[in-house]
C-alpha cells in the first residue's frame, strides 16, 4: 500500500490492493457485494412472482379437467374420428372407452399417447350409435373426462316422453329469447315438454300443486 496524502480520506480511497493489475478498494469490494446481494433478491422474488403468476393461471384454468371432444363420422368405409383439445400443459396419455347407448358398463380402453389429439374407430356399423368416454392422464398430476355421443346415420327417436320445465318468474323475461330456444331443443329432439313458471319464493310442493 502506498501512504495518503493530503489529509483524511474515505475508508475507500484509504485502503487498495492491486489484484491482476486493477486496484480495487475495500469500499468497492463491500459495493460490489451489496449489489450482487441485492440481484440475488430481486431474482428471487421475481422466481416467486412467477411461480405465483402461474399458480393463479393454473387455478383460474378449470377446462384442464375436462376433455373437449368433437366427433366427425363417415358412411363408407364406416368410420368415427374423436378429436379434442390438447392440454396447455402436457398430457401422459389419453384412454378411450366405448359401448353402446343401452350398455351399463364401458369397454376395454384404448390407451393413446399424451401428444395425440385424436382417435379413428374404424369398428363401427353404419346405422348404429355409441357412447365414447375419454379419459386423461395429465402432466401434472390431475385427470380428465370427456363424453361423446356419435354415430352413423342413426335412427332418430321421435318420442323421448314426458319432461317438465320448472322455470322463476324472475328470469322469464331476461331470459325469454334463451327459454324459448331451450324448449325448441327439447321438443326437437322428442321431448313433451310442460313449463311451468313459477316463483322464486314458492316451496316444490307449492309450485307442483299449483300447476296441476
Amino acid at each position: 500500500m502506498s501512504p495518503i496524502k493530503g489529509g483524511l480520506c474515505p475508508i475507500s480511497c484509504i485502503s487498495r490492493f492491486r489484484k491482476n493489475g486493477i486496484t480495487i478498494s475495500f469500499g468497492m469490494r463491500r459495493g460490489i457485494r451489496n449489489f450482487l446481494r441485492a440481484t440475488r433478491i430481486c431474482l428471487f422474488c421475481y422466481g416467486l412472482l412467477g411461480v405465483f403468476a402461474a399458480l393463479e393461471t393454473r387455478a383460474d384454468d378449470t377446462f384442464v379437467y375436462a376433455v373437449q371432444l368433437s366427433a366427425a363420422v363417415q358412411a363408407n368405409p364406416p368410420q368415427i374420428l374423436l378429436s379434442w383439445e390438447p392440454d396447455p400443459y402436457g398430457a401422459i396419455s389419453y384412454a378411450i372407452s366405448r359401448k353402446s347407448a343401452q350398455a351399463t358398463s364401458w369397454g376395454p380402453a384404448t390407451v393413446v399417447p399424451g401428444g395425440a389429439t385424436n382417435y379413428l374407430d374404424t369398428n363401427v356399423v353404419d346405422g348404429s350409435s355409441y357412447e365414447y368416454q375419454v379419459f386423461k392422464a395429465a402432466t401434472l398430476g390431475y385427470k380428465g373426462y370427456g363424453y361423446i355421443y356419435a354415430g352413423i346415420n342413426a335412427p332418430l327417436i321421435e318420442s323421448r316422453g314426458g319432461l317438465s320445465l320448472i322455470v322463476a318468474t324472475n328470469s322469464t323475461t331476461s331470459l325469454s329469447n334463451e327459454l324459448g330456444r331451450l324448449e325448441a331443443d327439447l321438443i326437437g329432439d322428442g321431448w313433451r315438454v310442460t313449463r311451468h313458471d313459477v316463483s322464486s319464493n314458492d316451496t316444490l310442493c307449492r309450485s307442483v300443486a299449483h300447476h296441476q
